[in-house]
């Protein structure tokens, strides 16, 4: 291939790489007025990137009556469906080398913006459910990138 033709290649290559990062969007939520009023609420803001895959969380590590000492979270985005006409997500944290604990998050649209979740340890190579949340109420805004 000469110069000439692998120029016009290499610009509708580009082309096509920004035309996909433009039709990813990002999605943020905090939690909603009644999930301020739950007695622990874990998860302080969500924040999703489609394009990459990736979540992040920032979460309450601890808790005492007058302070809480927030961390990160990452998760990968392991699903995600429009069928239904509003997206529903599915992540899950990833596991440290010193914890064998995973927690995994669905966040969908039904009415207002809901997150579920599970938490499994593993005995062996057998998971072990050591917590399941109802779900909580999130505010969301999505928006494009690029």
């Amino acid at each position: 291939m000469t110069t000439r033709r692998s120029r016009p290649a290499c610009v509708l290559l580009a082309l096509a790489a920004c035309c996909t990062a433009a039709s990813a969007a990002t999605i943020v939520c905090t939690p909603g007025p009644a999930a301020g009023n739950a007695p622990f609420n874990a998860v302080r803001r969500i924040a999703i990137d489609e394009f990459s895959r990736t979540v992040n969380l920032d979460v309450v590590r601890s808790k005492t009556r007058e302070t809480e000492t927030l961390g990160k979270m990452r998760a990968d985005l392991v699903g995600m469906d429009e069928s239904s006409g509003e997206p529903v997500y599915v992540f899950n944290s990833i596991p440290t080398s010193e914890v064998e604990t995973t927690t995994l998050f669905k966040l969908f649209k039904a009415g207002e913006w809901r997150l579920t979740s599970a938490t499994l340890s593993f005995m062996g190579k057998v998971p072990v459910l050591r917590n399941a949340d109802g779900g909580t109420v999130f505010n969301c805004k999505r928006s494009s990138l690029g």
